[in-house]
């Protein structure tokens, strides 16, 4: 049978064949598709607040055509205008550190040879993706507490001075990024070390035929190569420029450096739920959403005109060196908070409220746990939450 005459007789097959056939796959794909549309679509009906006088009471019945009145004023709050620039900068920011760091993790993760520690340290580093903000914010505000904080604790006793690394704003936003940074990237990790798995090996070995060393290995073969899965990734991120979380500067924030951490979704919470204007909310939204995908449009066009990443040398032992160290110590530095919470939890109070507690607990006893496992009202909120 001829190719032309096999196509005709597949195209005289219906949707009941091929529904019948592979009806497995279409079961598989109802779930997301339905979700997607329950949650992702159906919600866009939504939109149509930003153009009504919409309350809770009144409803849609009683909500009347106002046209642009509440986006003409949003644009004229001066709030607004500095929540959009702390918006774009901790994005930006966000970017320019948290970008590249999970790209850079993920290499070195993937030049270790050693199975166990690989692994371990995998582990490790996708640890602080587990905890919510709640629990980072406190953890942080513990670490680097101007006065009784240990990191403060220990500059002070070298003869330093204390910084303000969470109650001053130019050193809160350094802050805000790098334990963004220390949250993210090992998860982040997850997508390109699939891209490098990926990789054919044969190149790998070829270059080595040719005397290519570790570093030239990355620069020709693996960053080459997951270059798409980079490309694709900038331009999900930068399609999120707007879009900031409300946890991460919600939970950061105090009043010593609302001229930073106020941002789109905290403004969001402020002016529009709060005071139950919910026009006002779906109108930031919906501008949010519009830059959103002009961002998308601008950064595919930035993609296209990407030339090849440069090119460096580096020495086999010397990136050996440079890769278990580097990864003992971010590992080390991801594990320190939490055996720092748990050498808190099991300490007597007087410890803890004298600073006396750090990695080691003092005073050791269970109380807390007593307290925390003992309360029902605990117990019932755990219950439901599982």
């Amino acid at each position: 049978m001829k190719k032309g005459e096999k196509l005709k007789e597949r195209d005289k097959k219906g949707f009941k064949y091929y529904l019948k056939r592979d009806w497995q796959l279409y079961v598989l794909l109802f779930f997301p598709l339905a979700f997607a549309i329950v949650f992702k679509f159906l919600p866009l009906l939504g939109l149509s607040v930003a153009f009504l006088n919409y309350d809770v009471v009144g409803g849609f019945e009683r909500a009347k055509f106002i046209g642009f009145d509440a986006f003409k004023e949003i644009f004229k709050m001066k709030d607004f205008y500095i929540a959009l620039r702390n918006t774009i900068v901790l994005n930006g920011l966000d970017l320019i550190i948290g970008f590249p760091a999970p790209i850079i993790l993920a290499i070195l993760l993937n030049e270790i040879r050693n199975k166990y520690f690989k692994r371990i340290s995998q582990t490790v580093l996708y640890l602080p993706h587990f905890l919510s903000w709640v629990i980072i914010a406190g953890i942080f505000y513990q670490l680097l507490s101007p006065s009784t904080g240990f990191v403060n604790v220990l500059i002070m006793r070298h003869g330093g001075e204390s910084i303000p690394f969470l109650t001053e704003k130019w050193h809160w936003l350094v802050s805000y990024c790098l334990i963004g940074v220390w949250q993210s990237m090992g998860w982040g990790t997850i997508i390109y070390l699939a891209a490098i798995t990926g990789i054919n090996a044969d190149l790998y070995e070829a270059a080595t035929v040719d005397g290519a060393g570790r570093w030239r290995k990355i620069w020709n073969i693996t960053l080459p190569c997951i270059r798409s899965t980079i490309v694709v990734m900038l331009i999900m991120s930068l399609g999120r420029i707007l879009g900031i979380s409300f946890e991460r500067p919600y939970t950061l924030d105090n009043p010593l450096v609302r001229d930073f951490s106020d941002v789109i979704s905290t403004f969001v919470y402020r002016v529009g739920l709060q005071s139950h204007r919910y026009n006002i909310a779906t109108a930031v939204g919906l501008f949010q959403s519009v830059v959103g995908l002009i961002f998308v449009f601008a950064s595919d066009k930035f993609a296209i005109l990407m030339g090849d990443i440069m090119k460096r040398k580096a020495t086999d032992v010397l990136t050996d060196v440079f890769i278990y160290v580097f990864m003992a110590v971010l590992s080390l530095l991801c594990l320190i908070p939490f055996i720092h919470v748990l050498s808190v939890s099991i300490s007597g109070n007087g410890a803890v409220m004298s600073n006396q507690v750090f990695l080691i607990p003092k005073d050791v006893n269970l109380d807390a746990y007593k307290t925390v496992f003992g309360d029902s009202t605990m117990m019932r909120s755990l219950w439901f939450t599982v």
